[in-house]
């Protein structure tokens, strides 16, 4: 009895180091995967809408700023492209991954360029005398420039920067942490596999080892979701927060489906146990097989 508890006991322990480490190396394979992938967020700008909510965002910000100085909304409508925003949004994705970078806006003079025209045109076309001449123009211009290169959330390209230079940190411990997690799994496999009458056994022990990944992957997560503490994010813009809520949640998602798909190889491995158990009893019964059971 004394022996069967301690199986038993050594069963849990090496069931629990297992699952640790497969759940460890499926986070950092999803974490090498999005946060640290130069195309992850390109991809959910895409899906989030996010390059025409940044130009519509800088255009009534733009408009609503000039309105104060006299210039009427519709003055400033096509100082600014869709494919302008695109551009400067991409750059600075691409900024984000390479600390090299010093990102600027290659918008952004364009923008200033086009604002001075388009307000010095209103002012020829309706007769309008410029008290400053076109200084003042030009202080508005840059201003402009200015509140457009704000709403492209560049201000934060230096704090991601210093985040993504631990990538290869990231892919090495990656790398790792998937060496040790198969290193183990391998050893686990073949002491489970002893006495090919015992693979009920080898079923349950990887069934426990994928089900207990599984609600260390999918738990947290959908506590998350369902307490939408992301969609309590405090930031102005409603375009980076659409943008925000969008790359944390697609990740929070993946840490789910991924707990959910390992929950589900589980299940299967323990209705495997239970038929291979059940064909055993069975056996047991006709008498064959005694000895191995």
């Amino acid at each position: 009895m004394k022996k069967q508890h301690d199986n038993i006991a050594v069963a849990i322990i090496t069931v629990f180091i297992g699952s640790v480490l497969l759940t460890a190396s499926l986070i950092a394979t999803i974490i090498s995967l999005t946060v640290f992938n130069p195309g992850f967020p390109g991809f959910i700008a895409g899906h989030s809408n996010y390059y025409t909510s940044v130009a519509k965002e800088a255009r009534k910000t733009i408009a609503d700023y000039s309105q104060g100085s006299g210039v009427p909304h519709d003055v400033l409508d096509k100082v600014i492209s869709d494919q302008q925003v695109h551009t400067d949004i991409d750059n600075m994705f691409q900024a984000f991954y390479d600390a090299r970078v010093d990102y600027k806006s290659y918008a952004k003079d364009i923008v200033m360029k086009n604002s001075k025209e388009a307000i010095l045109k209103y002012a020829t076309d309706n007769d309008i005398a410029l008290a400053d001449g076109e200084a003042s123009v030009d202080a508005l211009a840059k201003d402009i420039g200015d509140i457009y290169s704000s709403n492209l959330a560049s201000a934060y390209v230096k704090y991601v920067q210093k985040v993504t230079s631990k990538s290869s940190l990231v892919y090495m411990a990656t790398a790792v942490l998937w060496i040790l997690t198969l290193f183990f799994l391998a050893i686990f496999y073949f002491i489970n596999k002893q006495g090919a009458k015992l693979s009920h056994r080898m079923y349950r022990n990887f069934g426990s080892l994928f089900i207990t990944t599984g609600l260390m992957m999918a738990i947290g997560p959908l506590i998350l979701l369902a307490s939408n503490v992301i969609g309590r994010l405090n930031i102005a813009s409603q375009s980076q927060y659409n943008f925000i809520v969008a790359f944390v949640g697609s990740i929070v998602w993946y840490f789910v489906f991924v707990g959910l798909a390992s929950l589900a190889t589980g299940g299967a491995l323990a209705y495997m146990f239970n038929k291979t158990r059940n064909n055993l009893m069975k056996d047991l019964k006709t008498g064959r097989h005694l000895n191995d059971f």
